[in-house]
């Protein structure tokens, strides 16, 4: 049950095409978590980003329909998130799922119910790993182009897996 103190957040990222039997992935995993009683997820859609297979990926207000990475984020007991976890491995095929421990300062939600059993998981693939934000101003410019596209151009560079720009 999820309360105050020590929890874990997964953070899931995808692409806004990827399907799951026939539905869109962030969907199913949200159907998921409902089911297996976990206190929430959230999915945020990128305005930009870029993986080494795909390039970069940007849009604006006018064109909405461009296939842009997914971010699902979700915040549980660490009992809840190892009852998600095998389905996610074998849900996202392509993608990057993170795990790390967080604080619970306040959670008002209800308390969950019973845990379904979970298919077993496909083998994953752990790795030491840093996580980098940047905040920027949506008008922020570099040599005339937005910010965070010249970002995303010099991490794509560097040979970084992947970087994501969110509103």
């Amino acid at each position: 049950m999820l309360g105050r103190g020590k929890a874990k957040r997964v953070t899931v990222y995808l692409n806004e095409s990827a399907q799951w039997q026939g539905k869109p992935l962030r969907i199913a995993i949200l159907e998921l978590l409902l089911a297996k009683d976990v206190a929430g997820g959230t999915v945020t859609r990128a305005v930009a980003g870029y993986t080494r297979r795909s390039g970069i990926t940007t849009t604006s207000i006018v064109d909405l329909s461009v296939d842009l990475p997914i971010r699902v984020e979700i915040v549980d007991s660490a009992e809840a998130i190892d009852r998600v976890l095998p389905d996610l491995y074998l849900m996202v095929e392509r993608g990057l799922i993170t795990v790390d421990e967080v604080d619970v300062v306040k959670y008002t939600g209800d308390p969950p119910a019973q845990p379904a059993p979970s298919p077993a998981p496909r083998r994953k693939v752990t790795m030491p790993a840093k996580q980098l934000a940047i905040h920027v101003s949506a008008h922020d410019r570099y040599n005339g182009e937005p910010l965070h596209d010249a970002i995303l151009k010099r991490f794509n560079l560097e040979g970084f897996a992947g970087a994501t720009v969110f509103q």
